[in-house]
């Protein structure tokens, strides 16, 4: 019985972990790619920089744009960049 509850706890785990890594790794194509996140939440508007910070399960991404188009996507794990990309 506890050998059962273990493996389908197990099974929950591993799950949870490949789903967060599903969303992770489809944000981050994005944010490689200039274009907005898929998974993360809209977080922080700053209208006097023109950025928008959205906010990931364990990361958070800025979109910076300019005339209103994306100039700079930065994402951000741990407050160190993983990813970043320019115009």
């Amino acid at each position: 019985m506890k050998k059962k509850i273990l493996t389908v706890l197990l099974i929950i785990v591993i799950v949870i972990f490949a789903v967060w890594l599903v969303t992770f790794a489809v944000d981050y194509n994005h944010s490689a790619t200039l274009r907005k996140p898929v998974f993360a939440k809209e977080y922080l508007i700053d209208a006097t920089n023109d950025t928008i910070i959205y906010k990931g399960v364990g990361y958070k991404i800025e979109v910076r744009y300019y005339e209103n188009k994306i100039e700079c996507v930065e994402m951000k794990m741990f407050d160190k960049v993983i990813s970043a990309s320019i115009t």
